[in-house]
C-alpha cells in the first residue's frame, strides 16, 4: 500500500512528497536471512522507494492546479477586502481503497 502524505502548495498546484510505503512483502525462497539482516534491507528498500515515488509521480501525473479566484472590488461593500483570493486552505491528501482525497477548508487567503 502507498500513501501519500503531506501535499505541500508548490505555487497553483499540489506536488506530492513523503509519498510512504505502508506494507512491503519480500519473498525469495532460496534465500534465508537472519531477522536483523532482512530488517536492515527492508529499511533500505522503503526509504529508496520513499524517495523514488515522491519524485516519480510529481514527474509523471499531471499538475493537480489549487483552485483560487480573485474577489473584485464590487464585493467591497458585503466586507470582502479588495483583491483577497478565495479557495482552498489547510489542505489533506489522503488515500482511500483505490482513490486519492483531497480535503481542505474553503476561504480567503
Amino acid at each position: 500500500m502507498i500513501s501519500p502524505v503531506a501535499p505541500p502548495q508548490t505555487g497553483e498546484a499540489l506536488a506530492l512528497t513523503d509519498c510512504r510505503v505502508d506494507e512491503l512483502h519480500l519473498s525469495d525462497s532460496g534465500t534465508v536471512l537472519d531477522t536483523q539482516t532482512q530488517i536492515e534491507l527492508e529499511a533500505l528498500i522503503l526509504s529508496v522507494l520513499d524517495q523514488v515515488l515522491s519524485t516519480t509521480a510529481n514527474q509523471v501525473l499531471p499538475l493537480l492546479p489549487i483552485p483560487r479566484f480573485t474577489m473584485s472590488a464590487s464585493l467591497a461593500p458585503f466586507g470582502i477586502p479588495l483583491g483577497s483570493e478565495l479557495g482552498m486552505l489547510n489542505l489533506v491528501l489522503r488515500a482511500e481503497d483505490n482513490h486519492l482525497i483531497l480535503e481542505g477548508d474553503f476561504g480567503f487567503r
